[in-house]
């Protein structure tokens, strides 16, 4: 009976053995798979970042493409309004212009003695102005 023990014995650890592997080889499993799914889920959540950041970043750039085109918009109108303004002036200058010459050549037909001294007065005057300097040390 002994060696029927022995090999009872034997038969009950290796049982024990194998009963105690089976729930590491389930406990190692379970990790994995544990392992496995939190990497899957991360990388789930890091595509779904990413898809998010490509979404976010392609409406800031329609967003800044719009508001430059606007700007740009506003600039030519601006450009447009100063220019129409700058031919106005230059119109109303160029006609008054001609209106004080018409006034100058009525004058000068008018009184043309007096318009010769003006002429040789302001002539005086400016030739005072300009005259070269002498130099001094």
């Amino acid at each position: 009976m002994s060696e029927q023990t022995a090999d009872d014995q034997k038969d009950a650890q290796s049982s024990e053995t194998a009963d105690n592997v089976r729930p590491m080889d389930r406990a190692k499993k379970r990790v994995s798979d544990a392992v496995d799914e939190a990497r899957d889920r991360f990388q789930h959540a890091a595509a779904d970042v990413g898809d998010r950041f490509q979404q976010a970043s392609a409406t800031a750039q329609e967003e800044f493409r719009h508001r430059s085109e606007r700007a740009r918009e506003q600039a030519r109108e601006r450009y447009q309004a100063t220019a129409a303004q700058m031919q106005d002036g230059y119109a109303k200058v160029r006609k008054e212009a001609e209106y004080r010459l018409d006034d100058v050549n009525d004058f000068v037909r008018h009184k043309p003695g007096t318009a010769i001294l003006i002429a040789a007065g302001a002539g005086f005057l400016l030739g005072l102005l300009f005259r070269p300097r002498p130099y001094h040390d």
